[in-house]
């Protein structure tokens, strides 16, 4: 149990590690980054999708996080929702098994694929909520109003492209 508990911290503390060393790279040098001075600037879908890996012992993780943005600059509202993959490589069968079993026993619907050792969390939704300019503070969106960059306390920074 005690090996248990290891592991499952050892997995925290990795995940918290890859989320801080996410990466804007479909951010080119062309990009000039404003301020957001009307909500109608960001109104629309926005998405983003982060993906890092680190390595702990024989096994390597890969951190797949996809995220949905929908603001409606109308109704000024809006809604979010987020998926979140691991998928673990490597020799270390026991971490795996391990791992495995610990998803099993959350309380979350976690979705266990053995063949790809993946574990996933579902899409997750959001509630709608209001939004103002002033809540836009600490997003900026680049010269040509396709891509929007901001910084989660638990994500850390990341960069939203418009989509269709």
């Amino acid at each position: 149990m005690e090996n248990k508990k290891i592991r499952m911290e050892i997995l925290a503390a990795v995940f918290a590690f890859v989320m801080m060393l996410m990466s804007a790279s479909n951010v080119t040098a062309e990009d000039s980054w404003n301020d957001i001075t009307d909500l109608s600037q960001a109104d629309g879908t926005w998405k983003a999708t982060v993906s890092q890996t680190a390595t702990e012992g024989d096994m390597d993780f890969k951190v797949v996080v996809e995220m949905t943005m929908i603001i409606d600059a109308d109704t000024e509202t809006v809604s979010a929702s987020m998926k979140m993959t691991i998928i673990f490589t490597g020799s270390d069968d026991y971490t795996w098994q391990v791992l495995k079993a610990e998803a099993a026993d959350a309380e979350e619907d976690l979705i266990i694929d053995d063949k790809r050792r993946s574990i996933t969390m579902p899409e997750t939704a959001i509630s709608t909520e209001s939004i103002s300019l002033s809540d836009m503070d600490e997003l900026k969106i680049n010269q040509d109003g396709t891509k929007m960059r901001g910084y989660d306390h638990d994500l850390g920074e990341m960069i939203f492209t418009r989509g269709k």
